[in-house]
């Protein structure tokens, strides 16, 4: 597999894994380093975007497929005010480290299926060729779909995050 393809498929979901698992603060780096990894990294892996037909639409389907499963990670996750260190803490268990290891590893076999398997590049090749779709767009899709991901969730816990001010968790 190429190096952004494991980049996306195995470093990111187990660097999201050893910062979210377990009971943790939830800082203002923690919620942006997503955003300012993606920033930097897709410019230097991203084989080019397909700004037209079907291979837009799979680009776009790979982005929002990321964002449900981000948003269905985060709905994993407790957020919870501390009132003794007076900070926000994530709570993520073995539902929230099996989402992201379901998702890495159905990703992971799909890229290595597509690079592997002869019969699976045939009808791979078959399905891009009838669509119009550029294997440039299928690898944006599988990798916007991982970015979408962490975004998203990065983003909902943020959301979530700011619903819980010491005045908010006391009113309630």
């Amino acid at each position: 597999m190429s190096l952004s393809l494991w980049i996306g498929a195995l470093l990111i979901p187990v660097a999201v894994l050893l910062v979210d698992a377990g009971r943790r603060k939830l800082t203002l780096m923690r919620i942006a380093r997503p955003f300012l990894i993606t920033a930097v990294i897709v410019p230097f892996v991203m084989p080019g975007f397909d700004l037209q037909g079907r291979g837009l639409l799979l680009e776009i389907v790979g982005i929002v497929v990321g964002a449900l499963l981000g948003l269905a990670a985060s709905a994993l996750m407790k957020v919870e005010y501390d009132g003794g260190s007076r900070m926000v803490m994530t709570v993520a268990g073995a539902p929230y480290v099996l989402i992201w290891g379901a998702v890495s590893a159905a990703r992971t076999l799909f890229a290595y299926e597509a690079e592997e398997s002869v019969s699976f590049q045939r009808s791979l090749g078959e399905f891009l060729v009838s669509n119009h779709i550029s294997p440039a767009a299928l690898a944006d899709a599988i990798m916007f779909l991982g970015f979408a991901m962490l975004i998203a969730q990065r983003g909902s816990l943020f959301l979530r995050s700011r619903r819980l001010t010491p005045a908010a968790v006391s009113a309630a």
